[in-house]
Order: C-alpha cells, then sequence, then structure tokens
C-alpha cells in the first residue's frame, strides 16, 4: 500500500532509477551498434576504445542503478561526457554535425539520469567544451566562432532547462497519483471498515431484538418456574425428588442468564447506575476474582486509592470484571499472571488514536500474560457466540456481554494483543465529580425484612400467585391486585394499610410508575419495589432508574427478593 505521505524526493529517485536503466539500456545498444559498424566507418583505434569505455561505464551505471543511483548517474553523465569530447576531438571538433546531436543527447541523457542540476552542469561544461573548440579547432564558413559558441551554447541551456522543468513536471505528476492512490485505498479501508462496524452493530441489534422480543415472556415463565421450585424446596421431599428439584433449578438459573446476556449483548438491559469509585468494587470484589482463578495464576490488583468516581449500574461493573478476569484466565493455559488496574486518565483532543471523546475518565485494565490472539480472532472477539474455546466450554457471549454493557453505561472499551504476548482490555468510564452514593455491600449477607403488609399488583395471574406465594413464606401480608385500577380500588378501600407496594411497571392500563405515583400522594410514607421482564426500552426512562428507586428483574428467587425487601423496608424514600 503507498500511504500519502512519500516524500518527493522518493518519488523522484525511484524514477531516476528507472530512468537510468533504460537510458543506459538504449544507449549501451546504440554504442554497440556504433561499435560493430566502426570498420565500415574506418574510424580510427582511438575511437574504438571510447566505444568500449563507453560501454563499460553504462554497464557500471546500469548495475548501480538501485543501490547508489547518484553515482550512478554521475558516472553516465560526466563519464559519457569526457568520452563524447573525445570522439568529437577525433573526428573534427563541433564544426562536425554528429558533434552538436552529441552535446545536446548528453545533457537530455544527464537530465534523465542525474538530475536537473546535473544536466545544466553538463550543458556548462559543454558550452566551455564546445568555445573551447570553436577558436582552436577547424573554423566554419557558415558562421564566426563567436556566433557559432552563442547559438550552441544557447541550444544546451534551453535543452537542460526544459529537460529540467519536464522531470519536475513528471516528478510531480507521479507524486499526485502516488496521493490519489493511497488517499483512495485510505478511503476504502476507511469504508470498509464502517461497513464492518455498522454490520457488527447490526447484528447486536438484531441480538438485542430477538432477546427484548422474548424477554418479558420468558422472564414471567422462570419466575413461575423459580419460585415453584423454591416453596418445593421448602417442602418435605425424598431424596430422589429432591435432586430432580435441583436440576430443575439449575437449568432456570442457566436460562435466565443467558436471557441477561443476551439482553447485555443488545444494549437492553435495566440499568440501576449509581455514582461509585471503581476501585472500591475492586478491592470488596477481590477474594471472588481470586476463587475463579486456578492456583497455577496469579491475580495482581492495583487499584489506585486516588481513583475518580463513575456512574454506573454496580451489579452490571462487577460481571465486567469477572468476565474480563474468566476470559483472561482462559488464555493462561500453563498459568501466569492476571493484572487488575485501576487509574484516572485524561484522553485529549490532539493525538487521539483511541476514537474516545477527548475528557475525563477512570480506565479499568485487565491485561494477562497468556498466549495472546491473532488480528482475525481479535476482529471477532466482540461479536455474539464467537468462541475459541470450543466444545461444550463457554457460550461466547463473555465479552460480547462486556462491550454490550459498558456501551450501554457510556463507556469504551479497547483491546490490545499479540500472538504470544498475552492481551489487554481497557474499559473507560467517564468520570464525574460527584459524592459516592449508598452502595450495596455483596459480601454480607441482608438481614430478614419485618413483617409488612404488602399491595402486589401483576397482570400475569402465575406471576403473580407465584410472587405471593413466596411474599407469605417470608412472612409478609400479601393483598393482591391484577392492575393499577384494582389496586387504587383496594387502596381506598384500605387506606394508609399497605407500606410497601410490589409493582410490575408495563403493565395494560395504568403502569407502575403511575400507581406509585397516584399512591404516594394518598401515602407518602408508602415505598415502593418494582418489579418487570422486560427489555430496557420497553420500561420508563429507557430501564435508568433513579438511585432512590428501587428495581427488581425478573427472574427473581426467593433470596433475592427477602434481600430486596430488607433493603426497601430499611431504605428511607
Amino acid at each position: 500500500m503507498v500511504e500519502p505521505s512519500v516524500p518527493s524526493d522518493d518519488v523522484v529517485a525511484a524514477s531516476r532509477s528507472t530512468a537510468i536503466r533504460f537510458a543506459t539500456v538504449g544507449a549501451g545498444g546504440f554504442v554497440l551498434v556504433l561499435l560493430l559498424t566502426a570498420p565500415l566507418r574506418g574510424e580510427p583505434q582511438l575511437v574504438y576504445g571510447c566505444y568500449l569505455a563507453l560501454l563499460g561505464l553504462l554497464a557500471l551505471a546500469h548495475y548501480w542503478r538501485d543501490r547508489h543511483r547518484t553515482w550512478a548517474g554521475l558516472l553516465c553523465s560526466l563519464g559519457a561526457f569526457v568520452l563524447v569530447t573525445i570522439l568529437t576531438s577525433v573526428r573534427g571538433g563541433v564544426t562536425n554535425a554528429p558533434a552538436m546531436t552529441s552535446y545536446v543527447t548528453l545533457v537530455v541523457f544527464s537530465a534523465l539520469c542525474w538530475s536537473a542540476r546535473g544536466a545544466v552542469l553538463v550543458a556548462a561544461l559543454s558550452s566551455a567544451v564546445v568555445g573551447w573548440m570553436t577558436y582552436t579547432g577547424p573554423q566554419s564558413a557558415a558562421m564566426p566562432p563567436l556566433q557559432l559558441w552563442a547559438e550552441m551554447s544557447f541550444q544546451l541551456v534551453a535543452v537542460a532547462w526544459i529537460s529540467g522543468a519536464a522531470l519536475r513536471a513528471i516528478s510531480h505528476a507521479a507524486l499526485q497519483s502516488l496521493l490519489l492512490e493511497g488517499e483512495r485505498i485510505r478511503a476504502r479501508e476507511a469504508r470498509e471498515e464502517l461497513e464492518a462496524r455498522i454490520s457488527h452493530s447490526q447484528s447486536l441489534e438484531a441480538v438485542g431484538r430477538l432477546a427484548g422480543g422474548v424477554a418479558h415472556d420468558f422472564n414471567n415463565l422462570l419466575t413461575v418456574i423459580l419460585s415453584e421450585v423454591e416453596l418445593l424446596r421448602r417442602a418435605k421431599l425424598g431424596p430422589h425428588l429432591q435432586g430432580d428439584v435441583d436440576r430443575i433449578e439449575d437449568a432456570a438459573g442457566r436460562a435466565a442468564k443467558l436471557t441477561s446476556q443476551l439482553l447485555a449483548v443488545g444494549r437492553k438491559q435495566v440499568l440501576q447506575p449509581v455514582v461509585l469509585c471503581p476501585a472500591h468494587v475492586v478491592h470488596g470484589l477481590h477474594p471472588l476474582l481470586r476463587r475463579l482463578l486456578p492456583s497455577s495464576s496469579e491475580l495482581v490488583v492495583l487499584a489506585d486509592e486516588e481513583t475518580g468516581h463513575v456512574t454506573v449500574d454496580e451489579t452490571h461493573l462487577e460481571q465486567v470484571l469477572i468476565n474480563l478476569v474468566t476470559n483472561a484466565s482462559d488464555s493462561l493455559t500453563g498459568g501466569g499472571t492476571i493484572t487488575l488496574l485501576t487509574h484516572n486518565l485524561t484522553v485529549h483532543a490532539a493525538a487521539n488514536q483511541r476514537r474516545v471523546p477527548a475528557g475525563e475518565y477512570v480506565e479499568i485494565r485487565v491485561s494477562d500474560t497468556g498466549a495472546g490472539m491473532s488480528e482475525e480472532v481479535r476482529t471477532h472477539i466482540f461479536e455474539p457466540f464467537f468462541t475459541t474455546k470450543g466444545g461444550q466450554k463457554g457460550t461466547g457471549l463473555g465479552l460480547a456481554t462486556v462491550l454490550g454493557i459498558v456501551t450501554q453505561s457510556g463507556g469504551h472499551v479497547e483491546v490490545e494483543t499479540a500472538l504470544g504476548s498475552g492481551s489487554t482490555f481497557r474499559v473507560l468510564f467517564p468520570r464525574t465529580h460527584e459524592r459516592v452514593s449508598r452502595s450495596r455491600t455483596p459480601s454480607v449477607r441482608p438481614a430478614a425484612a419485618r413483617s409488612a403488609h404488602i399491595l402486589l399488583v401483576e397482570d400475569e395471574a402465575d406471576v403473580r400467585v407465584a410472587t405471593r406465594r413466596i411474599l407469605e413464606s417470608l412472612g409478609h401480608t400479601v393483598v393482591e391486585a391484577h392492575d393499577g385500577t384494582a389496586a387504587l380500588e383496594l387502596a381506598q378501600k384500605r387506606a394508609g394499610e399497605f407500606e410497601l407496594l410490589i409493582s410490575d411497571i408495563v403493565m395494560p392500563g395504568m403502569g407502575g410508575p403511575a400507581l406509585a405515583t397516584e399512591l404516594r400522594a394518598q401515602n407518602p410514607e408508602l415505598r415502593v419495589l418494582f418489579i418487570s421482564g422486560y427489555a430496557a426500552e420497553n420500561l420508563p426512562h429507557h430501564g435508568e432508574f433513579p438511585a432512590g428507586e428501587q428495581y427488581l428483574s425478573k427472574p427473581f428467587s426467593r433470596a433475592a427478593l427477602g434481600a430486596k425487601l430488607a433493603d426497601v423496608l430499611g431504605s428511607v424514600n
């Protein structure tokens, strides 16, 4: 590929090498013909010597044309000048007609093989020789010596100037042609890259639409399955039936995880962003990350205490870290080191090669000393279902999930890798100067929620029944409503009785947020927990809830619901 930055001197040098090749071959052939026909013209022995010497010079210049272009051009020009001068002197001086033709040809030859300046130098030398031969050699009967010298010198200088101008014009045209071709190549590569990115984006959108289209119904079914499994587990079952229940729960859990991954890949997850410090999240997750690695691998955590704050869903950030560390661990076939680093980063507009807008960021970097990846593999690693693990290991959604979560959260992902040199993944989140929000502590098990009177609003009957049974098993008093209108009527009849509203977000007629607003107008102390199985695009605010709102995505387990209730009933609205 020709880069647009090719210097003009290189273009001229390459052109001169070609010119020397053609000129030496052409001139060599002409001189060889003269040598072979010299006996017919009765040339003296000195002319034979000049022909042979000229052939030697041309052969040497032809051999040097690529390695020593300047010396080859100099040798062709000045060596030929000396030999032509000898031949002219032997043949009777400049009054001989071929003499002037020889010097003019020599000037053009010098322009091609040496340079424009070389042509001027040869023209000047030729003018001096012509002047000397005009006054010392045979005189011309047609014109006086001074006039003859002036006219011949003018012709030599004119030919030198024209040859130099033509050479510069040809070189400029060649350079412009190369520049244009380079621009065309760069434009084609940029277009191909853009088409690839659009194709990748469209594939992600297709996956997201597919996941979003089935997420609501699928998550409702999984909610019923997991809830019934929880209730069955509390019953007294035999060992055989208990094993069946475990397998049902495991299959439902894997299905729920797959749905969540597909939503993440399609960037349609429901977000609950909070202001947090990634360094604190890394420290809190360190024990879990270490347990994910085999004993032959080492995890080095370099979390800068001065790391700034970002606004992101804490659970999703933990998923990003787990996926990246797991991916790095898979590349360490014989053991190695994984380094997890957090620090502040400022991206400047100047010299920005990242395709990342200028600004302040927090960088989370995960690097490994594994086998690395080829360029072909690197271009596909973020595609859904792409995996190099083979067999039944992995779904090919780990890194695609990372990209989906980070992109939906307003961040950027970069990767650097080479075969045999390991890989480095960089996640960049925009830095914020807001204070850290109150966040959960995953390592601490929440206390059981106190008993409460709960208004449960869910339009899906199976989900409503399953959720009510789970809530009652947790010790709560539950009143059901199948939509927002029925819930308002119940609230009016039992004014002030309910402490907590658990409501689906998207329902026929009045949705969950509108219902919560109406009920809070009647009872400002009412606490609210939203539940939904929809993708983010079908929820209010595109699935991004303010930090004060509480949300639990379907499907949920009894333990997850109990933990969320303990948080909600203990929070202050």
